[in-house]
């Protein structure tokens, strides 16, 4: 997705996968014909569960 333009950190496009987000940070994905906006809340300790990472950030509604 980051390598084709599909995705932005705090409204900037991102040119490299390796971009570090954090707490506060809003990331907008193009996902198909769809856009969704993620705030992250949190950067968790350690990888785990979806449930888990679920609960760092939260969407974003724009309508």
């Amino acid at each position: 997705m980051v390598g084709r333009g599909k995705v932005r950190v705090n409204a900037r496009i991102v040119k490299k996968p390796a971009r570090p987000v954090g707490p506060g940070d809003t990331l907008t994905l193009v996902q198909g014909r769809e856009v969704r906006v993620v705030r992250i809340l949190r950067v968790p300790e350690r990888r785990g569960p979806a449930s888990e990472a679920q609960t760092c950030y939260e969407d974003v509604n724009l309508s």
